[in-house]
């Protein structure tokens, strides 16, 4: 008798080993395969990447915005305790370097060039760093000078040894991180004092300056012109000078820390504009190249820790912000705040409130020039700005109705 043998059954199965036979000797990619993976790899990590580096200037650019709220906190806790805001620069430094460090020439004096930073310490958790301001001006002139800088300290000091040392501490790098905004490549990198015939002493460096309004004078403690912001040479205003109200009125913005004494960037740097910059501001703002200043390069420059002169440590609401910055003669000019997040830069108004404010801000044009700012010599100043919104957002006083 004959076996039946099902067809059906050992073809199937023969099916199966072929199957299982080609797919043992498929276990690897082909090239061409290989190469699809490689580009749509390729094309995730391109679309992934930008929005990483955004998420991480947006992490940079909020603690920025957090560093400026926190110096205005100390700015309010210092009105609390004397009535009043400090003073734009005021109080004793000895040439030859920035608190009179340098070896080669301490002695001699110069005065009203520490910044606001230097009295808000103490409200900042800093007031071991600003007892060695204190002990500085002790050991330099005997005179114990009050814990918060007004009248009662002297302008001027002669420093011995003793005094640069406690300067030296003072001014250090790497300086404090409330002051160093994260975008700026150059915020933890040290700048060297610009009085000095050979700069020695690395100084901490300062992201955050003063506003000293729309007004582009030199801020000169002995002559009669005094800026149209909160913040000027040996003056105090308390919360009442700024009629225009505190939420309108802009107290701090970001300055870029400048890369070298050659370098012609805009952020940061300075250019000679020359006298014309001083009877017309858009001179100056035409003299950039994309993001370089075109002018000739001014000299040092220097924005350390606690430089509270006009072009280290303030800013003028003339032209928009990442303007160019020029100086007309002596420390005459327009210093525009500039920062490293796109399209603006962060503002702190006198309630607190930080805004970022675009480039693109009404000025006006940069129409207008200081012969015209009679008010500038007088003891009202109470004129509207001539630079459009953001000229009105510097002064204290203007009567303007713009808000933010």
């Amino acid at each position: 008798m004959k076996r039946l043998v099902n067809l059906s059954f050992v073809n199937s199965k023969t099916g199966v080993k072929r199957a299982i036979h080609k797919q043992l000797h498929r276990a690897a990619f082909t090239l061409v395969e290989l190469l699809v993976v490689i580009t749509i790899i390729g094309i995730l990590i391109a679309l992934l990447l930008p929005a990483v580096q955004a998420a991480r200037e947006a992490a940079r650019r909020m603690q920025c915005t957090n560093n400026l709220k926190q110096y205005m906190l100390a700015m309010h806790g210092y009105h609390d305790a004397f009535s009043s805001f400090p003073a734009g620069r005021c109080g004793p430094r000895a040439s030859g370097g920035f608190g009179g460090i340098h070896s080669e020439n301490y002695n001699n004096a110069r005065t009203c060039t520490w910044s606001a930073a230097l009295w808000v310490l103490p409200f900042m958790e800093q007031s071991a760093r600003y007892d060695l301001y204190i002990a500085g001006v002790k050991a330099g002139n005997g005179v114990s000078c009050s814990a918060f800088y007004k009248a009662s300290c002297p302008d001027t000091a002669t420093f011995n040894a003793t005094a640069r040392e406690a300067f030296a501490a003072l001014l250090t790098t790497p300086g404090i991180a409330a002051f160093q905004c994260p975008s700026d490549p150059m915020s933890s990198q040290p700048t060297y004092n610009d009085w000095a015939a050979a700069p020695d002493y690395p100084n901490a460096v300062n992201n955050y300056v003063t506003c000293r309004g729309d007004t582009f004078l030199h801020d000169d403690p002995s002559s009669s012109c005094f800026p149209r912001g909160m913040f000027a040479a040996k003056r105090w205003y308390g919360a009442e000078a700024c009629t225009d109200g505190t939420s309108n009125t802009a107290f701090l913005s970001e300055r870029c820390i400048r890369k070298s004494a050659t370098d012609k960037s805009i952020r940061g740097g300075s250019q000679d504009g020359g006298l014309a910059v001083l009877t017309n501001p858009s001179v100056c703002a035409a003299l950039r190249n994309g993001d370089q200043h075109t002018g000739a390069i001014l000299t040092p420059d220097g924005q350390g820790i606690f430089d509270g002169r006009g072009p280290y440590g303030s800013f003028c609401t003339v032209l928009p912000p990442n303007s160019p910055s020029c100086t007309g003669t002596s420390m005459n000019g327009i210093v525009s705040a500039n920062s490293y997040h796109s399209g603006g830069a962060n503002v702190a108004f006198g309630d607190g409130s930080v805004h970022f404010i675009s480039d693109t801000i009404d000025n006006n044009g940069g129409t207008g020039n200081y012969q015209n700012y009679s008010y500038s010599y007088s003891a009202d100043r109470t004129a509207p700005s001539y630079f459009g919104v953001w000229g009105a957002m510097g002064t204290r006083s203007g009567g303007e109705t713009v808000t933010l």
